[in-house]
């Protein structure tokens, strides 16, 4: 009896411990971005900018899934931002 008590206690703590978890986490950041006076700044307002230049450089972490996928998101986007390119 006391085990089932002290399992019901346990499992109470790790269902705060998730939920606290979520709430602090709602929607998980895989990156963040600035302009270039450290604004924090949306996608579209980056792809808005980009857009307005000819050559955009991009620089990466060398082998980090999450810096390869944005810059293949940038291009996809810029390209249909302008289709010329």
């Amino acid at each position: 009896m006391r085990i089932l008590k002290n399992l019901r206690l346990v499992c109470c703590a790790v269902m705060l411990c998730m939920a606290t978890y979520m709430w602090a986490e709602k929607q998980p950041e895989a990156y963040r971005l600035y302009d270039n006076k450290g604004k924090a700044i949306t996608y579209d307002q980056l792809v808005s900018a980009l857009s307005k230049v000819d050559v955009v450089f991009v620089g990466e972490i060398h082998n980090c899934v999450i810096t390869h996928w944005l810059e293949l998101k940038l291009l996809e986007s810029l390209y249909k931002a302008n289709e010329s390119i």
